[in-house]
């Protein structure tokens, strides 16, 4: 699974770079903002800094929720994995050995059925955030 856990990460390198660096930049400007308006009352200078971080809490509630689905795909599928293993298990260490093996492979399965999707979760995450009118 390391080589998954390397491409979601390359992955969401990318998106950061490439979208959330760019929502979290606009909120500090625009909280900057809120902060030199000496005109405004402390409710209404929580209120503007609420309104400029919201974009930002919100890309970052759907990242986290996208990387859960993730996680839960890869969970589901390691545990269906050994499952199967533990149906088949007589208890002997033999059979334990062989069924480590199978466990390496039926990973490796997971892996590879991982990365065939993550590209669909990269493309949904970048449309939702290339699209403002979401945040």
């Amino acid at each position: 699974m390391e080589n998954f856990a390397n491409k979601v990460q390359e992955e969401i390198d990318s998106i950061d770079r490439e979208y959330l660096r760019k929502i979290q930049g606009n909120m500090f400007r625009c909280n900057a903002n809120c902060c030199d308006n000496p005109n405004i009352s402390q409710t209404d200078l929580e209120r503007c800094l609420e309104t400029c971080s919201h974009p930002a809490v919100k890309a970052q509630q759907f990242m986290n929720q996208q990387m859960q689905e993730i996680q839960d795909r890869v969970q589901r599928c390691l545990m269906s994995c050994a499952d199967e293993i533990k149906d088949k298990a007589m208890f002997n260490k033999a059979e334990d050995l062989v069924n480590s093996a199978e466990m390496k492979k039926c990973s490796a399965k997971c892996e590879d059925e991982m990365l065939k999707i993550l590209p669909n979760y990269t493309k949904k995450m970048r449309e939702w955030l290339s699209k403002g009118n979401n945040l």
